[in-house]
C-alpha cells in the first residue's frame, strides 16, 4: 500500500469495526506520516487514533 494506510485504517477499523492487525502494524511502522507533495499529507495527524462517530 502507498501512503493512504491511515485513512483506510481509520475508516475500516473505526467506522466499519473491522479487525486489521496487519494493517495496524504497517501503519505503526510508517508513523509519523509526512507528505508525498501531492494530495496525501500528514495522515498520522489527521487520522491516527481519532475517535469516529458510531
Amino acid at each position: 500500500m502507498g501512503p493512504d494506510v491511515e485513512a483506510a485504517l481509520n475508516h475500516l477499523r473505526g467506522r466499519m469495526h473491522r479487525s486489521l492487525p496487519q494493517t495496524e502494524k504497517l501503519a505503526e511502522r510508517q508513523r509519523p506520516a509526512g507528505t508525498d507533495d501531492l494530495f496525501v499529507a500528514w495522515e498520522t495527524l489527521t487520522h491516527a487514533g481519532n475517535p469516529t462517530p458510531v
